[in-house]
């Protein structure tokens, strides 16, 4: 999988640039603030339909433009468009014909987004690491969208009922039909979830070992109210009162997170800065080599700011991984060439420099 070029017009700070990438390494160098980020995370709305920075669509168009729009040629899929103006609906096409639900994109450009964003996943609650999960999936199986759609549907309408009785009294008989419907999505979704994490979690070991000359012992668990064995069903019967009381639901998938520990003990209370951050990039490189085994092909792979707060060693023995054979085209930003000379001597690649969103070329050894 590859992006042969990208055009930008009104993304964040990019005001309009025409970018034509390596087949296999990019590199962006600039200061922090000058536009770096911005075009990886281009890159990641034209593959999942949204930006990574968590921003409205709205939010994405250059201050004081009417409109933004972005341009990409994907080799063996075609052309991607996305054209966003603020208070209208956004127009997303593939090849020209539009799409009606985004979710009938996901999964077309499999894509990995390193970033110093990722710390959230350790650092936040489970929500992120809900979402980490659901992101991976998602890309592999469109039913698994389309099954958390569904539940995240009934469940909102649930909490509504719940809030309502609580305040107001009535019947609770419609919460057996929305305990139902919870019941069969969560199964599926669960399903999906415990089968992600049993494959994810050696090959997540393995490169946090390859990460950290096996200095450390990490380990990954799925919690999920579902891990009983108990239908979902039976266990939101029980606590019935207790959620009409909360005015929300307290047993389902919306719960479920992924346990972190270094050592045995919590990553978030014990893990170092460096121990965080290499524990976050092995993730994500294990998310790289799941989605590659899953669809057949090689991911988009973004690097942004990846080798931060990293010792020597971690940054040499990540470079070796993502030089092998084993990943295709890499985005990288970063504040130094000097960071990324390892990685870049010898191999295909394209430099640009940014400054205030312009791009500049400073070599093509293609």
């Amino acid at each position: 999988m590859t992006i042969e070029s990208l055009n930008i017009l009104n993304y964040r700070n990019i005001a309009e640039c025409e970018l034509r990438f390596s087949p296999k390494f990019n590199c962006f160098l600039g200061d922090n603030g000058m536009g770096k980020t911005n075009v990886l995370d281009a890159i990641y709305y034209l593959a999942i339909t949204k930006s990574h920075l968590n921003a409205m669509d709205s939010q994405l168009v250059r201050h004081g433009e009417p409109f933004m729009m972005l341009h990409g040629e994907v080799a063996s899929e075609g052309a991607i468009d996305v054209t966003i103006k603020p208070h209208s609906k956004k127009l997303f096409k593939m090849n020209g014909k539009a799409y009606t639900k985004m979710a009938e994109h996901i999964g077309k450009i499999p894509v990995v987004l390193v970033s110093p964003m990722d710390q959230s996943l350790i650092a936040d609650g489970s929500e992120e690491r809900r979402r980490f999960m659901d992101i991976v999936i998602s890309q592999c199986d469109t039913r698994y969208i389309n099954a958390l759609m569904r539940y995240n549907s009934v469940l909102k309408n649930r909490n509504e009922m719940l809030k309502r009785i609580c305040d107001e009294g009535g019947d609770e008989s419609l919460l057996d039909i929305y305990d139902q419907q919870m019941e069969v999505e969560a199964e599926y979704i669960h399903a999906k979830r415990k089968e992600f994490v049993e494959k994810f979690v050696p090959i997540f070991g393995k490169f946090y070992n390859e990460i950290c000359s096996e200095r450390e012992k990490v380990e990954l668990e799925y919690e999920s109210h579902l891990c009983s064995g108990r239908p979902l069903g039976e266990m939101l019967r029980e606590v019935r009162a207790r959620d009409i009381i909360l005015g929300h639901t307290t047993r389902g998938m919306h719960k479920d997170d992924l346990r972190m520990t270094i050592g045995g003990y919590p990553m978030k209370v014990t893990g170092s800065q460096g121990q965080g951050k290499s524990f976050v990039v092995a993730m994500k490189l294990a998310q790289y080599m799941f989605l590659k085994e899953e669809s057949g092909r090689k991911p988009l792979l973004l690097l942004d700011d990846v080798f931060d707060r990293l010792d020597a060693t971690r940054v040499g023995n990540i470079i070796k991984i993502v030089s092998s054979e084993e990943f295709g085209q890499i985005f990288i930003t970063d504040t130094s060439r000097n960071k990324v000379d390892g990685l870049l001597e010898g191999k295909d690649a394209r430099i640009y420099y940014v400054v205030e969103g312009s791009f500049s070329i400073e070599n093509n050894n293609q």
